[in-house]
């Protein structure tokens, strides 16, 4: 093989993985004092009737709501989805707006924070 070749297949292997794009998953959380069920209906009320959000999807046993996002500024909108967590230090609640930035997110769990004024930010 001459050194041309193997310099860039080299240089392909070393740089490969940095030339791919890493998946977004981005996410921000909170922990609510209240139980699961309580939690997950606070998120489907805010989601539905406090912002007026179209709801694609909801599962209450699973604990999730999958929602379009109006993006503010923009016609566009995008895909959401807020969880409720139960876990061994507390119920857990998840946004994520994958194709926004993370302020978006966060944004919108304050908001959501406000109306459940027993959770904390982590």
């Amino acid at each position: 093989m001459s050194r041309k070749l193997v310099a860039w297949i080299t240089s392909v292997v070393a740089l490969g993985p940095l030339l791919v794009a890493p998946s977004a998953t981005a996410r921000v959380e909170a922990v609510s004092e209240y139980t699961k069920a309580q939690t997950f209906s606070a998120a489907l009320r805010f989601v539905r009737v406090d912002r007026g959000y179209e709801v694609t999807e909801k599962d209450a046993e699973a604990a999730y709501v999958l929602f379009r996002y109006p993006v503010p500024g923009s016609k566009s909108e995008a895909n959401g989805s807020v969880e409720v967590v139960e876990t061994p230090s507390g119920v857990k609640i998840f946004v994520q707006l994958p194709k926004l930035p993370e302020y978006h997110e966060a944004m919108l769990r304050d908001a959501l924070l406000r109306n459940c004024p027993l959770t904390q930010f982590t």
